[in-house]
């Protein structure tokens, strides 16, 4: 299904099997001599198909196309490897030595509570099941660099939090800005914990405080869609970090030393099971977003942070 959402951008839905996000919106610029595409989807035959049929629907072709990833996350850059052909696939530089790592050490999660059984199921997220084959000739893009794709000039936005290298794409001409996972309308990002990171929570809500800084007429998020402004909807995730912070820290008062693991099982989401009931791959994401709250309340002196036996601890102060 293609939709063309400005002069020239057209909005392939791009369908995500067995995941609760149901599709990407992968957008498709069109230009004079070279076009671009913005996300791939997983690498899976559904994702393929309908990136390639929504291309010949919007009158390109990936003979013509280079390939702009927000980010590195498995339904955004499962494909790219394989439909680049000839052209070249833009990235920013943390998320692409991301995505050089065959595979990230599942025993991480060791440290925050998991147990060894748990890990032994990492590998079948979709995160791991889908993502890129090997790939080493990615260009390197950051924030304040632009690229030309016919008329319109595409300024790339440097928005850290979601991922470690979250890129974003501006074109003045028209105030339309494709923003990846940076700000979604229905659903909140998910904010998690990165080795190469720091403190990912803070990095994101000043990433957010950034996009504030630009006119925005239409704004294109990655997933589903969204009817109220980017100010509304960045002041609406704000405060819902706010209340997730307090929740977290309201959690960790309750005991004398949490691992991130028990503080997630406490904490309230959006989904119709008990904690015991999680799926493994929704645990991952949960957890992960506990550590990145956690990390934020130590830094500002909210909690207290301890190793036992290698496992994380929290503690109020």
């Amino acid at each position: 299904m293609v939709k063309q959402v400005s002069d020239g951008i057209f909005s392939i839905y791009v369908p995500l099997q067995g995941n609760p996000l149901k599709n990407l919106n992968a957008y498709y610029i069109k230009g004079k001599d070279r076009d671009l595409l913005v996300d791939t989807g997983f690498r899976t035959e559904a994702c393929r198909k309908a990136i390639l049929e929504g291309i010949e629907e919007a009158g390109g072709s990936m003979a013509r196309a280079d390939i702009f990833l927000t980010h590195a996350h498995s339904d955004h850059s499962g494909l790219a490897p394989e439909l680049i052909c000839g052209g070249s696939v833009y990235i920013s530089e943390e998320d692409g030595r991301l995505l050089m790592v065959e595979r990230i050490n599942p025993e991480r999660h060791l440290k925050n509570g998991f147990s060894r059984e748990d890990i032994k199921h990492a590998g079948e997220s979709p995160a791991e099941k889908y993502r890129s084959l090997p790939y080493k000739d990615y260009v390197f893009v950051a924030g304040g660099d632009k690229l030309t794709c016919g008329d319109r000039v595409l300024e790339v936005v440097s928005t850290p939090g979601h991922t470690p290298g979250h890129l974003c794409l501006y074109s003045q001409t028209d105030k339309v800005m494709i923003l990846g996972d940076h700000v979604l309308f229905d659903i909140t990002p998910n904010i998690t914990e990165w080795p190469t990171l720091k403190n990912p929570l803070k990095r994101y809500l000043e990433s957010l405080d950034k996009i504030l800084e630009y006119d925005i007429d239409l704004p294109l998020p990655a997933h589903r869609g969204g009817e109220t402004t980017v100010g509304r909807r960045i002041g609406e995730i704000k405060t819902h970090h706010i209340e997730r912070l307090a929740e977290a820290e309201r959690i960790v008062a309750e005991g004398a030393g949490m691992t991130p693991y028990q503080v997630a099982s406490k904490m309230t989401w959006k989904i119709r099971a008990s904690w015991e009931e999680f799926p493994i791959g929704q645990k991952w994401f949960a957890v992960g977003e506990a550590v990145a709250h956690l990390e934020y309340l130590v830094e500002a002196g909210r909690a207290k942070l301890a190793l036992e036996d290698g496992v994380r601890m929290y503690s109020h102060t």
